[in-house]
């Protein structure tokens, strides 16, 4: 662990803090509705987005159709951020050649923070003060209870409507006030769609107690805050990206994937084969098919629902494609293949 990540160590060894026998101080931090995984929705290949022209990458998009609600630090990250920046920026690149020089006039269309409509009388530094007050405090955003969420998002609209009417400044304070102005849509997205969800997950529970009977219903749904007068939509997760293929004639019953898959999608079935049992609760993070010994697994590449008859559902099309344990090859895991972390980038590492 020490060579791998040696910068986690180095404030303990400052310390003279020992991890793993010592007991130390923590600081609780804002994490936001879900670590990592929010952002702008991507509507193509490119990174394209609702809006004609408007390219996404990194943590500005969403990472939700390559890895579903699984996210992660360092190398996840920094891989997500080159790729989606190559495509976002080819995607930008296209569209700018095939719309040519603009006929007309440009016309600007941002408002909050930079056109008000009223007369200037708030600065970005108050608007961010503002939203730290509504964010930051544990006995707002920790248990997140609806009791203390509804007051903190009617502040937040109140701050809101003080930014359409009153924000504005010049220069790079200009680049300030529209990002304090995001602060506040962003922070009244992430308390709208928190109010909408009745179930506890994880560190999200908006009620006294635990609604964990609502949990079932709200594995498969997600929402999608959009707009800055509106927010949440429900939106059905059953469109999106999910385990489709259990081979029962390649499965040992080695239960491997039962054990390994986070939202517990799969039960053991009576003979020993495992069965997708909430199938809308799959988070497509693919532990499934990387730790299936025989690749008796498959999860669909589709944004969209995989209809009756696909080739994604026909188990001799997926193994004549190649695509039937192709996951588990790129990655070397398996006898008598070498591990693609050592072939990837850069010279093969010293055995």
């Amino acid at each position: 662990m020490r060579r791998g990540q040696p910068n986690f160590f180095l404030v303990f060894d400052r310390l003279g803090v020992d991890p793993f026998t010592d007991l130390f101080e923590i600081t609780l931090l804002a994490e936001g509705t879900v670590r990592g995984t929010g952002g702008v929705r991507i509507t193509a290949e490119d990174c394209s987005t609702d809006v004609p022209g408007l390219y996404v990458a990194g943590d500005t998009a969403t990472r939700e159709l390559i890895c579903g609600g699984f996210t992660g630090g360092g190398s996840h990250n920094a891989a997500w951020a080159v790729s989606s920046g190559s495509w976002a920026g080819r995607g930008a690149a296209a569209f700018a050649a095939r719309r040519g020089r603009p006929g007309r006039e440009l016309r600007p269309v941002g408002t909050a923070g930079l056109r008000p409509t009223g007369t200037v009388t708030v600065g970005h530094r108050e608007v961010v003060a503002d939203v730290q007050r509504e964010v930051l405090p544990h006995d707002h955003n920790y248990l997140r209870h609806a009791d203390r969420l509804g007051p903190v998002l009617r502040s937040l609209h109140g701050t809101w409507s003080a930014v359409r009417e009153g924000l504005g400044a010049d220069g790079e304070e200009l680049f300030r006030a529209r990002e304090a102005a995001a602060m506040v849509a962003h922070g009244r997205w992430m308390y709208h769609a928190a109010l909408r969800r009745t179930e506890s997950r994880g560190m999200h529970g908006t009620g006294s107690g635990a609604a964990l009977p609502a949990a079932d219903r709200w594995a498969g749904r997600g929402l999608e805050p959009s707009g800055v007068g509106t927010a949440a939509e429900d939106r059905d997760r059953r469109s999106s990206r999910m385990i489709e293929v259990v081979d029962r004639d390649r499965c040992i019953g080695c239960d491997l994937c039962v054990e390994v898959c986070p939202t517990r999608v799969f039960d053991r079935g009576p003979d020993g084969v495992p069965v997708i049992e909430r199938h809308d609760s799959c988070q497509t993070c693919f532990p499934c098919e990387a730790y299936c010994p025989t690749d008796a697994l498959f999860v669909a590449p589709l944004a969209n629902a995989v209809a009756p008859g696909s080739r994604f559902h026909d188990v001799r099309q997926l193994e004549e494609s190649g695509l039937l344990g192709g996951y588990r090859r790129e990655l070397g895991w398996g006898k008598g293949r070498a591990l693609g972390a050592r072939t990837a980038i850069g010279p093969e590492f010293p055995e």
